[in-house]
């Protein structure tokens, strides 16, 4: 299917990004999970937690953002993996609600990850953010700081770098978020300067 976005929220992208979860994405319980415009560029939501894997928990963050922002987008783009299941039956059931087609709106489209427009942003929040953190998380496992064994080791990690990686996505947020992007009519994304 041709990608296309007829404009602001017409079609968010979301998905989950583990580069801090280290080797096998289960050394660290550093997971993140966002949500993208598609026309804008627009970052509208980041999260980390312990997982990005949890239904309920990723199922929850859209939720939040569609009670925060009173915004029904009318597509969503996910990869198929088993965390959207309460993402897509909440998208569904708000369009049904509204007496949206689903036939023709196609609420929500299901495909490989590297069909989804939100991929190209996870390389610039890893060469941008990311990419600062693992070299400490690495130390720390290397040195024998850190066992990912201990359920206590895993729970101390997680209460003191998810406030501090919070915080950092905030930040990289409102950075991105301060660019303007235009499209080509050949889809490449270019960076205007503010």
């Amino acid at each position: 299917m041709p990608f296309r976005s007829n404009g602001p929220n017409y079609l968010l992208s979301c998905d989950g990004h583990d580069k801090l979860a280290g080797y096998q994405n289960s050394l660290f319980d550093l997971k993140i999970y966002g949500c993208l415009d598609t026309f804008s560029r627009k970052i509208l939501y980041l999260w980390i937690g312990q997982t990005n894997k949890d239904p309920k928990v990723i199922g929850r963050l859209y939720l939040d953002y569609l009670i925060e922002s009173r915004l029904l987008p009318r597509r969503l783009r996910l990869d198929a993996g088993t965390e959207t299941g309460h993402m897509c039956a909440i998208q569904k059931f708000l369009l049904e609600r509204q007496g949206i087609d689903q036939s023709e709106s196609e609420g929500v489209i299901i495909g490989p990850s590297v069909d989804n427009k939100i991929e190209r942003f996870w390389r610039d929040l890893r060469e941008g953010m990311v990419d600062n953190f693992r070299p400490v998380l690495r130390a720390l496992y290397e040195d024998g700081l850190y066992d990912p064994t201990s359920q206590e080791d895993r729970e101390i990690l997680s209460g003191i770098f998810i406030p501090i990686v919070r915080q950092e996505l905030q930040r990289f947020k409102n950075y991105h978020n301060s660019k303007r992007y235009v499209v080509s009519t050949n889809n490449t994304v270019l960076e205007l300067s503010t």
